[in-house]
C-alpha cells in the first residue's frame, strides 16, 4: 500500500502523527472516566499514556494484517489535540480494515468526529484502495453509533468477548456512491 500522505488537512482539522508535545492533551483523553467508559483499556494514568504516546509516535506502515496506526485530531485555531482515530488493517488479502475515534468531552457534538472520520474514511479508500471498512461501538454510545449511520455506515449486531458492541461497516462502492 502507498505511504501515508500525513497529515491530512481538513477545514478545522490537523490529522497527523503524534507528537511528544501531545502528552497533556492524550492524557486528558485517556483519563477522562466517561470516555473510557466506552473502551476496553479503561482510564490511563499519566505513565501508561506516556507509554501509549511512545507507541502511536513510533513508526508505522499499513501492509501487513495487524498493522495500524492511530493519529492525532488537532483543532487548527487553537492547536489543541482534541482526540485520536485509527486505522487497523484487518484482512490484506481481501482489504478490509477497522477505524476508531475518541474525543475529549469539550470537543464532541460540534462535528469535530464527523470530520475526522470523512478524512479518515477518504484516506481508507481513495488512498490506500481498501474494499471495506468496519468500526464497533458499545452499545449504550448513541452519539458514535449515530455517527457511524450518518457516515453511512450499515449496523450489523455483534457480540465479541461478551462485550454488548454494534457492529458497523461500509464498502468502497458504497463510500463512493455517497461522495
Amino acid at each position: 500500500m502507498p505511504p501515508l500522505p500525513l497529515p491530512i488537512h481538513t477545514k478545522r482539522l490537523v490529522i497527523r502523527r503524534f507528537h511528544d508535545s501531545d502528552l497533556c492533551g492524550l492524557h486528558e483523553l485517556h483519563s477522562d472516566v466517561g470516555v473510557a467508559a466506552y473502551l476496553s483499556r479503561g482510564v490511563r494514568h499519566l505513565e501508561e499514556v506516556k507509554q501509549a504516546l511512545t507507541r502511536r509516535m513510533a513508526p508505522a506502515d499499513i501492509e501487513r494484517d495487524g498493522d495500524g496506526v492511530i493519529l492525532a485530531v488537532v483543532v487548527v485555531a487553537t492547536g489543541h489535540l482534541i482526540g485520536e482515530v485509527s486505522l487497523w488493517l484487518r484482512d490484506a488479502r481481501s482489504g478490509s480494515a477497522e477505524v476508531g475515534f475518541a474525543l475529549v468531552p469539550a470537543a464532541q457534538r460540534q462535528g469535530y468526529a464527523r470530520e475526522a472520520m470523512t478524512a479518515l474514511l477518504a484516506l481508507a479508500f481513495d488512498v490506500l484502495g481498501l474494499q471495506e471498512v468496519f468500526g464497533t461501538a458499545d452499545q449504550r454510545n448513541v452519539a458514535s453509533m449515530t455517527l457511524m449511520r450518518r457516515l453511512g455506515m450499515q449496523e450489523h449486531e455483534e457480540d465479541r468477548d461478551g462485550a454488548p458492541l454494534v457492529a458497523f461497516s461500509i464498502t468502497r462502492q458504497d463510500w463512493q456512491r455517497q461522495s
